[in-house]
């Protein structure tokens, strides 16, 4: 303009300026703002605002603060666009007190803003989470006036249905109903999609219907959204039904529904539906893409239709289509579960040639394969061979590899591994020592277990239920009963670590095996108070226990007691079954007393088992003697 011998004003300026924060070259907007100074052109209200936005998008909003106070010094009145544009900045930066004292003066100032401003603020806090500060923002200015408009309450309900308050943002959206608002279908999608993903998908389609009857049409986001929806929860059927309606309606599906579909059938276990849907989209022109084909092909190495899916991998550059990380991952993994480690190991080195670059998941799944098959030392080149691509092994990989030595190796080899690693910076976690720890207990070394035991807690971490279900474990089968039980109760008491039933199950076990069944039966009487209902192995195990020390009359009213007072909810039927045997009871009696006779035998008080199997067989005759006359 120099050149033409114009001299630009302070509209020009200040359009080049919002251009170019507009687009983050703030310091070339800054330089700008620096000639207009030189050039003696008055900045205006537009100049100092946008100089505002440039710092608060930077985070500069404390400076962007003093320029908004010291404004009237040069005889400009900020608006109310200045105002909400500095609190916004605060809110980003996580700085909500003074957000607040900012806000709270403008509208001292008699400052008002509209509502395009204020819905960037609202949309700064609803994206942060600050859903309840929005809302007494909102009730401050609505007092004062200000009308809200769709896109106010668009942005409530997706704040809403970002933090799972579902019924707050339904609630939003009939109110804005109310207001006599125009909504458009963005506002009922953003609630349609808030349901799907917490998997309320039945009443996001009766948004759908609601929608079409207020004259809104569906886009292909709404109806994408409800397929994409009714197939994640495995109603592939409920899915069709929506797709025959939207195409009737004109929606014609895209590379979205095929997908949601081949994802649908594939969690189906139907793969003949997902190959002819993926098919079918490939006839009608459906640019296909790599997530299809990933999705398909995760499906087939699922249900071990491992050749189909390396097959479909061949043809994806057909298609324009080129396998990713993920795919080779998924094929990968489908290889080795299915036994063929060094096929996937080959799968690997030729994807190498293709600038393939396999990542920690690949590495992982590799040496995952070569250790369930005690192939450790393939295992250790794997992971030798990990630093050579710039992947570092992480705990999943060290755990694995652990494990896999503690299946193979001498307890005191496994140590000098783990040791290894450690010093090559690798950190142990709580499955490391729990892995370790049950080395040690195999080998029958419990000093070093309670000594790697201790030094895990030294070192910060905290036992688990595994930890200590393994060193229980441990010490019963090393015939340390006094120690397992003292590691039983320092669990509960000095970690405040659940029990569990198998837990319960190992030192029950152990002390009917030493024929402690007083100790046992205080162990079995406490465990539903713990949350730890008894199962079948704990039944079996106290029906063991009163066989072992001949009390098989105790043993039979154990049982019953239970039965009778509702201990027994699932009855152990092989528990019964072993106890009646060795009690030389019928198999007739046995099946009477889950047909009801059970009861009879309590009206009579608890029987002993030379008139247990009288009654039984009594009652066995009776029952059979009048179904014959009924015949």
């Amino acid at each position: 303009m120099d050149f033409y011998g114009c001299e630009p004003g302070v509209y020009s300026y200040n359009v080049i300026m919002n251009v170019l924060v507009e687009f983050g070259y703030f310091d070339q907007a800054h330089k700008v703002y620096m000639r207009m100074i030189d050039k003696g052109v008055v900045p205006d209200v537009y100049s100092y605002t946008i100089r505002i936005k440039a710092f608060c998008r930077t985070r500069r909003s404390s400076v962007a603060r003093r320029l908004l106070e010291n404004v009237d010094v040069f005889g400009c009145v900020l608006n109310g666009v200045a105002y909400c544009t500095v609190v916004g900045g605060f809110y980003e930066e996580g700085n909500g007190v003074v957000a607040c004292e900012v806000f709270d003066e403008m509208l001292a100032r008699g400052v008002f803003p509209s509502v395009v401003s204020f819905n960037k603020i609202i949309h700064v806090l609803c994206k942060k989470g600050g859903i309840r500060e929005s809302e007494r923002l909102f009730g401050k200015v609505v007092k004062r006036g200000m009308l809200p408009n769709v896109f106010t309450f668009n942005i409530f309900i997706q704040g809403l249905c970002k933090l799972k308050r579902l019924t707050e943002a339904a609630r939003m959206l009939d109110c804005a109903s109310r207001e006599n608002l125009t909504l458009d279908v963005v506002t009922f999608n953003t609630l349609i999609l808030g349901l799907c993903k917490n998997s309320k998908v039945l009443e996001a389609e009766s948004y759908l219907k609601s929608l079409i009857n207020k004259g809104l049409e569906p886009d292909d986001f709404t109806y994408n959204t409800i397929i994409d929806g009714y197939c994640k929860l495995g109603m592939v059927e409920r899915a069709y039904k929506i797709l025959t309606n939207a195409v009737f309606r004109g929606f014609k599906p895209d590379k979205f529904t095929y997908c949601s579909l081949i994802y649908g059938s594939c969690q189906d276990g139907d793969m003949d539906r997902a190959i002819s849907v993926f098919r079918d989209g490939l006839n009608k022109g459906v640019k296909q893409t790599t997530i299809m084909y990933n999705t398909l092909i995760k499906g087939l190495s699922k249900q071990g239709l491992i050749l189909l899916a390396l097959q479909l991998m061949e043809e994806m550059p057909k298609n324009g289509c080129f396998p990713d990380t993920w795919t080779y991952n998924l094929l990968v993994d489908g290889l080795c579960k299915m036994g063929c480690v060094l096929d996937a190991n080959n799968l690997m080195s030729e994807s190498l040639a293709k600038d393939f670059v396999p990542d920690i998941f690949t590495f992982n799944t590799l040496i995952d394969g070569y250790c369930k098959q005690l192939k450790i030392d393939e295992a250790i080149e794997i992971v030798n061979n990990m630093w050579d691509y710039n992947v570092t092994p992480d705990a999943i990989t060290y755990n694995t590899l652990l494990n896999g030595l503690c299946k193979t190796k001498k307890s005191e080899d496994v140590i000098e591994t783990f040791q290894e690693m450690v010093d090559k910076g690798f950190v142990p976690n709580v499955i490391t020592y729990n892995t370790l720890i049950e080395s040690l207990c195999k080998a029958r070394k419990l000093e070093k277990a309670m000594e790697m035991f201790r030094e895990m807690m030294k070192g910060g971490i905290n036992p688990d239920v595994v930890s200590y279900g393994t060193l229980i474990n441990g010490f019963c089968e090393n015939g340390d009963l006094e120690g397992a039980y003292e590691l039983f109760r320092e669990k509960e008491n000095q970690h405040n670590l659940p029990h569990t039933t198998p837990t319960y199950n190992i030192m029950i076990n152990a002390f009917c095996e030493k024929l402690k069944m007083d100790e046992a039966l205080k162990l079995f009487d406490e465990m539903p108070d713990n949350g730890c209902p008894p199962d079948n192995h704990t039944y079996r195990c106290m029906i063991d226990g009163f066989c072992k020390t001949g009390e098989v009359d105790a043993g039979y009213k154990f049982l019953l007691e239970k039965l009778e007072h509702k201990r027994a909810v699932a009855a152990p039927k092989i528990v019964v079954e072993d106890l009646l045997r060795k009690s030389h009871i019928t198999y007739y009696a046995y099946e009477l007393l889950y047909d009801g006779a059970a009861k009879e035998l309590r009206s009579v008080g608890l029987p002993t088992l030379t008139n247990a199997s009288f009654l039984f067989s009594e009652v066995y005759n009776k029952q059979v003697g009048s179904k014959r006359r009924a015949k």
